[in-house]
């Protein structure tokens, strides 16, 4: 027997794609980005510097930035807060306007 479905309502599916491009930004793309970046700007004070020690203690902005691509996973319970809230934020928004403009 083939039952038929209700597809979901436009609400439901904008979430879900909400949710998720927010989630994949936070958790992905961010520090994907940050961190390449760290590695880039951390070579380039490397080659900044004249010393063979050892002592990478100069590099300031490549440890920071490397720092900030792992914030969503140190505070992942915030992180994961901010993209629930963000994603609400943005569905009430929507859906607002969407009811405004009708």
């Amino acid at each position: 027997m083939i039952k038929k479905v209700k597809p979901p309502k436009p609400v439901t599916v904008l979430t879900l794609f909400t949710f998720v491009v927010l989630a994949g930004i936070v958790f992905v793309i961010i520090p994907l980005v940050l961190g390449l970046l760290s590695v880039v700007v951390g070579a380039l004070e490397t080659m900044g510097s004249n010393n063979i020690s050892g002592d990478f203690s100069n590099i300031v902005f490549g440890n920071l930035l490397w720092g900030l691509a792992g914030v969503p996973f140190v505070h992942w319970v915030l992180a994961s807060l901010f993209v629930v809230v963000c994603t609400l934020l943005f569905v009430i928004i929507t859906v607002v306007v969407d009811k405004k403009f009708r």
